[in-house]
């Protein structure tokens, strides 16, 4: 699965022939990192209100925003 950055950043790559293209691509690529950013906050307050009993409290600290960014979107370097 993708972002919706990345599949942006994947169009822009395909017209390089455009005369914006260069700097239309790094704002989308300095703005994958804030949507990386985004999503991970998003992943840890929810997680974190949950009211989980304290069986599944465990599954807390094994789980992360980032880690589940780079199991979900697996970023590609750009």
């Amino acid at each position: 699965m993708k972002t919706a950055m990345q599949e942006l950043i994947d169009e822009i790559k395909l017209i390089e022939t455009y005369p914006m293209s260069p700097l239309v691509l790094r704002m989308a690529t300095d703005l994958l990192e804030k949507e990386k950013e985004q999503i991970i906050e998003a992943y840890d307050k929810g997680y974190k209100a949950c009211d989980l009993d304290e069986a599944l409290e465990i599954n807390k600290t094994m789980f992360s925003g980032e880690r589940y960014y780079e199991q979900t979107y697996k970023p590609e370097t750009i």
